[in-house]
């Protein structure tokens, strides 16, 4: 992975999780507010490496959660990747725009209310979480692939949220990568919440920006 991403993420990240657990202090026991069961909308670009230099590529990334029970959450997402057009020197090249669907199972720490020497248990999660994936160019077959992540969600009295996520990522016909995740969220109205974040591996780098609105309470097996 280039020293430069992860040396980018994880400035970003401490920067973040230090700011983030600042307020910790005047924390008060209440019901957690983080929740899993939630739905959210992001635009995106992503710089991916090619021999030779780079190509940039913008879309749209849909992802939902929800609650199944204490311990357990399923998601889904569905990202859209259009790429810009490259001249090369010797014309213009073409990319495919690609699909990229999602669905899997997690597992994350019980969410229980603030008690008596552990007053942030309720502000802070950890989580892994093992998804299938589908990748569908416009042109050409669908390739199937996989993904575990495992990560960590802190919220603090201001209305921030850090995740924080370090995975594997796996496609037919090609090496595995390593990936680091970002993002920072705050809560403007109650469950409504924006977020900014980054995600790298060896290929590419992807910022995106959006919103996200929890259902706290909601889940299936409750």
């Amino acid at each position: 992975m280039p020293s430069m991403n992860i040396s980018r993420v994880a400035a970003l990240s401490a920067v973040i999780i230090i700011f983030a657990l600042q307020p910790l202090s005047a924390v008060q026991a209440r019901p957690s507010p983080i929740s899993y069961t939630y739905a959210e909308i992001a635009y995106q670009e992503t710089e991916f490496e090619i021999p030779g230099g780079d190509v940039d590529a913008d879309g749209v990334k849909l992802e939902g959660s929800i609650e199944l029970g204490k311990y357990f959450h399923a998601l889904a997402r569905l990202e859209t990747n259009q790429f810009d057009s490259v001249n090369t020197g010797f014309g213009v090249v073409n990319f495919p725009d690609v699909d990229e669907f999602g669905i899997g199972i997690g597992v994350h720490t019980p969410l229980t209310p603030g008690e008596p020497n552990r007053l942030y248990s309720d502000r802070f999660s950890g989580f892994l979480q093992l998804e299938f994936l589908n990748a569908d160019p416009d042109t050409g077959s669908d390739v199937d692939g996989f993904a575990i992540t495992s990560g960590i969600r802190i919220i603090n009295s201001t209305a921030f949220e850090f995740i924080g996520e370090f995975g594997y990522e796996e496609f037919d016909g090609a090496d595995g990568e390593l990936q680091l995740g970002a993002r920072l969220l705050y809560e403007f109205v109650p469950n409504l919440k924006a977020q900014v974040g980054v995600e790298t591996n060896d290929e590419n780098t992807q910022w995106f920006i959006g919103a996200r609105y929890s259902f706290r309470g909601v889940g299936l097996f409750q």
